[in-house]
């Protein structure tokens, strides 16, 4: 497994946050939401926006675009979205 730098240490005590990152030709979102860092695709799976230009709700990123909630822990979209 190789591992890759995107923060310095600073943000690990940093407030939450949604951050774009490009990781080896990848563009991924970086979240940091009650002390937990999530790490997933920067393209929105429904609609194809940038979810690093959303939002986090109740365990959720909500994407700028369509509103599409996708829960943080599993990545499935919520109940009633047809994705």
């Amino acid at each position: 497994m190789e591992w890759f730098k995107v923060f310095s240490a600073g943000v690990l005590t940093s407030e939450d946050f949604i951050r774009a990152v490009e990781v080896s030709g990848k563009k991924l979102c970086i979240v940091k939401s009650d002390d937990k860092f999530y790490a997933l695709s920067n393209r929105c799976p429904h609609a194809g926006a940038e979810l690093s230009k959303g939002w986090c709700s109740a365990g959720h990123i909500i994407c700028s675009y369509h509103r599409h909630k996708f829960d943080l822990e599993t990545g499935r979209g919520a109940a009633g979205q047809n994705n």
